[in-house]
């Protein structure tokens, strides 16, 4: 796998590098966020979850941009994510998810979901066109729906740049422009 950036310029200027072109990084980004949501094909997620985590709960699809997003809340209380995608373009960009969010892990100062791992203990699944990932899910107020005060965008702003300078030595697949949508919420 390929770092996340350029280990040799992070490593001399102390930062990650910026793609090549920004406008086209976030054209390319727009254009796939552009694309209706997965959710229109036969929900299967019960059955993914349990062939490939060996779990069963409750489930609730959630608003999503792209791929399928489900809540799970299991027996013994754990709540979880699902993320599941039938687009060619979401394998990718999954993979990039689950390895930078494993990653954080180990970066101080960070409150991320764990990556479960499959019954073969990869952090993704594909199958017959279908691939996703599982993680716990996080207690918190979504950003969206906190009232934007000068202090809450400085704390944004400043953990933003944390996340920037914990992924840089991330041994994450190379990002692709749908693979940094991840979910940002506040915590208190």
């Amino acid at each position: 796998m390929e770092n996340c950036t350029d280990p040799d310029a992070a490593g001399r200027q102390g930062q990650a590098q910026q793609p090549a072109t920004t406008q086209a990084y976030f054209d390319a980004a727009s254009a796939i966020l552009a694309l209706p949501s997965g959710t229109m094909e036969p929900d299967i997620s019960a059955e993914l979850l349990r062939r490939h985590f060996g779990l069963s709960g409750k489930l609730e699809i959630l608003s999503s941009e792209v791929e399928r997003t489900v809540a799970v809340d299991l027996a013994d209380g754990r709540r979880l994510i699902l993320k599941t995608s039938t687009r060619p373009e979401a394998r990718d960009s999954f993979a990039f998810q689950a390895e930078a969010i494993a990653g954080l892990r180990r970066a101080a100062g960070f409150v991320v979901p764990d990556i479960l791992p499959t019954l073969g203990g990869s952090l993704t699944f594909a199958e017959d066109g279908i691939c996703g990932y599982l993680q716990t899910r996080l207690d918190g107020i979504a950003l969206h729906q906190m009232e934007a005060t000068p202090d809450l965008l400085f704390r944004t702003g400043s953990a933003l740049a944390r996340l920037d300078l914990a992924l840089a030595p991330c041994p994450c697949p190379q990002p692709t422009a749908r693979s940094c949508g991840m979910s940002v919420a506040g915590h208190g």
